[in-house]
């Protein structure tokens, strides 16, 4: 085979006997070629000008079936540095008859939990009950109460998605998420979201055409039917249409459809109350200016519901090939509610600078668009309300870089800035803080990873100027104003050990932290034991009085890529006590996750 090969390269080079050796033309031969004067050329290689080597294996050639078929290129090689270079590269062969019939892709996640929370002997809860003394009545206290040590549940994710239905362009997806508990205690261990949450819920699911059409404007045209997620001024969930059509920089798309509750369950002591269903609509329009030789691009966004509307613009801005900055104003019925704006400047290939800085209007929503109601900023509302939201500006840098290749160092800092509270206003939101940190990154021999990480921040919180007492039994009002109430700052620090084996293969991963808090001072101990007789003592001393809260805790995980469609995963999380909850001795979770793709 290596002759037939040499033989090849020579004939397509144009080397001959004639070309190296001139030889008198013999009248008659086996030859494929004709001279000049019509005899004919012998085209056999007989001197060549290089020494052939073999440095490598020739890659075999690939059979394909005797029908006709058409054979995918190799994608282009993958950047050395990122775990998809592993991947192996495959070429794949497809049939003409395949792009006719239905692709089917289905992922199954199944998962194993176990939370527990062992009972301590020294703490009370702050009710002033004790879970854990030793003693044989504590099961059966514990039983009333409805508290348990440890709580086992199964959880999983399933996802579908088909392709080239009935006609090519036409698809489907569908994604759900489910949990089966055997029993839901009244008080578990570790609380989750999943306490109060259905245990099957119905996530997304549409039916999407996209380039049905092959040729013409409608090219581009894309329709989107079902239950699923627009991204507008704010994340939407809707049961309805999603319509996108794009073309010569400028992309148009619009939406409507009713809203979908999230974290909704239905309560009998309340049987008028009713979820917010209504109409969800809006649109989005998007022109790139790179077409007219314009750095920049710029976007329009609304979304309107229960009679008010939500809008954004975002400018972005590419300077020069290394700087690019983005604007986003955000509106609510008409009036400007939040500013943002990111600046990324690369100062080299491996350094880059990023800076963002927002402010918040009062006027801004809380927590997302269904419940906002600017003409009852007070009024009590079904969720946690905190009081108004109050103008803040905030802003943050973070700067990366690589060191001696194979060291990557972070640096980031940030400030937050609320406005005073007008007279007679009272909120609880976040306020104001100060902080700074770093992380950073060491590569031994691309499989192994070391890196450790820190985090200081300051918050505008401090000690009351008059302390509290507390007395033995008695109740008493906790009256601070809310700048005494709240963390006034927290240090925390982490380590981390990571192994990877590349990409679909093994990885393993031990994490480590340890937080400091400091708490604004509510109360102090009186110092007196119980005055009345048979009384169980200075109690204050078992609650919770430290004005600092240390805790600590780690991480165990590994990930295997059984085959190339099966991966394992587990993880097991630890903590210390914690100060702040005495009556328990810490928290400990498992969870194992099988996934499967298909």
């Amino acid at each position: 085979m290596v002759i037939g090969v040499v033989g090849a390269v020579a004939a397509a080079g144009g080397i001959s006997a004639a070309e190296t050796k001139p030889e008198r033309e013999p009248e008659t031969g086996t030859g494929t070629g004709t001279g000049p004067k019509g005899g004919v050329v012998d085209l056999r290689a007989k001197d060549l000008p290089f020494v052939a080597r073999m440095t490598m294996r020739a890659a075999q050639p690939v059979r394909v079936a005797q029908k006709a078929a058409t054979v995918i290129p190799r994608a282009p090689a993958d950047d050395p540095l990122t775990f998809a270079a592993s991947r192996p590269a495959v070429a794949a062969v497809v049939r003409p008859e395949d792009d006719i019939l239905p692709t089917m892709r289905a992922q199954l996640v199944l998962g194993f939990a176990v939370d527990g929370a062992e009972p301590s002997e020294q703490g009370l809860t702050l009710a002033g009950n004790q879970l854990g003394t030793g003693d044989a009545d504590d099961d059966a206290y514990r039983s009333r109460i409805g508290y348990a040590r440890a709580r086992a549940y199964a959880f999983g994710d399933a996802f579908l998605g088909v392709d080239r239905i009935v006609v090519p362009g036409l698809s489907a997806y569908f994604a759900s998420q489910f949990r089966i508990v055997p029993t839901l205690p009244t008080f578990a261990p570790v609380p989750t979201a999943w306490d109060t949450t259905p245990d099957f819920q119905f996530r997304a699911g549409w039916a999407e055409a996209a380039n049905v059409y092959q040729r013409g404007p409608l090219s581009t045209l894309v329709l989107r039917a079902g239950r699923q997620h627009v991204y507008g001024p704010v994340i939407a969930q809707l049961d309805g249409l999603w319509v996108s059509w794009s073309g010569k920089g400028v992309r148009v798309s619009a939406f409507g459809g009713a809203r979908v509750p999230a974290w909704w369950a239905h309560n009998a002591d309340y049987p008028d109350l009713r979820s917010q269903r209504g109409a969800v609509t809006g649109g989005e329009l998007s022109v790139d200016m790179r077409r007219f030789e314009l750095p920049f691009v710029l976007r329009l966004r609304a979304l309107a519901f229960e009679n008010h509307g939500h809008a954004d613009a975002t400018f972005d801005w590419n300077a020069r090939k290394d700087l690019l900055a983005t604007g986003t104003v955000r509106t609510f019925d008409g009036a400007i509610a939040h500013e943002s704006v990111t600046i990324r400047y690369r100062l080299s290939e491996e350094t880059r600078l990023v800076i963002d800085g927002n402010y918040r209007h009062r006027r801004d929503m809380i927590w997302d668009y269904a419940f906002r109601d600017p003409d009852e900023p007070h009024a009590a509302r079904r969720y946690l309300d905190r009081g108004p939201s109050l103008p803040r500006a905030t802003a943050r840098a973070r700067a990366g870089t690589v060191l001696l290749s194979n060291i990557d160092l972070l640096l980031h800092g940030g400030f937050a800035v609320d406005t005073r509270l007008e007279s007679g206003e009272v909120s609880y939101h976040s306020a104001g803080w100060l902080e700074a940190g770093s992380a950073f990154e060491v590569r031994v021999r691309r499989a192994i990873i070391f890196g450790a990480q820190g985090l200081w921040r300051t918050y505008r919180h401090r000690d009351p100027e008059v302390p509290i007492i507390d007395i033995e039994n008695v109740v008493q009002p906790l009256d601070l104003p809310v700048r005494h109430v709240g963390e006034r700052n927290m240090v925390e620090a982490g380590v981390v050990a990571r192994f990877s084996g590349g990409a679909r293969k093994f990885s393993a991963a031990l994490e480590m932290f340890v937080r400091r808090t400091r708490w604004a001072e509510l109360y102090r101990d009186d110092g007196t034991p119980d005055p009345q007789p048979g009384g169980a003592g200075d109690i204050e001393q078992n609650l919770v009085l430290g004005e600092f809260d240390v805790r600590g805790g780690g991480r165990v995980s590994f990930d295997a890529w059984v085959t190339q469609r099966l991966r394992l995963r587990a993880e097991y999380d630890l903590s210390t006590a914690l100060d702040w909850a005495p009556e328990i001795r810490g928290l400990k979770s498992l969870r194992i996750l099988a996934e499967g793709q298909f």
